[in-house]
């Protein structure tokens, strides 16, 4: 089974995490003169001085002013793996849903229920993929 884990893990890096890769490979080119590189379980983390934290293919972008940085590598190790399973399909879960919740009637409607705004399903998918992969 973890063979088997691990050679769709590799089909899906080897289609649609190229795409990805290369476009964070040109944003993390940007970013190298003023960046450190470090390597976490498969992904390239850069830690950057900017305010923005996401991850793209094999690469993850971390504030260096974030809170709690391990914690958002962590995070961001879920992403990627999220990105592995949906495909191109990704960019519609994490985007969509988080430009949804921006919308002003539906964000009332959550806070008059008490959802939190980072309570997100793709958010819960990549916490449970990281929890399930032993991060």
């Amino acid at each position: 089974m973890k063979e088997l884990k691990g050679i769709l893990l590799c089909i899906a890096a080897l289609t649609w995490c190229v795409l990805q890769t290369v476009i964070g490979g040109m944003i993390a080119l940007v970013l190298l003169p003023k960046a450190r590189v470090l390597k976490y379980r498969g992904m390239i983390v850069i830690y950057h001085p900017y305010s923005f934290t996401f991850s793209l293919g094999t690469f993850a972008f971390i504030s260096d002013r974030a809170e709690f940085p391990r914690e958002a590598t962590g995070k961001a190790y879920g992403f990627y793996l999220l990105s592995l399973v949906y495909g191109p399909f990704y960019i519609f879960v994490v985007t969509l849903s988080r430009l949804i919740v921006r919308i002003p009637r539906i964000k009332r409607y959550r806070e008059e229920r008490g959802i939190a705004p980072t309570d997100l399903f793709a958010d819960r998918q990549a916490a449970a993929l990281q929890a399930r992969c032993g991060e």
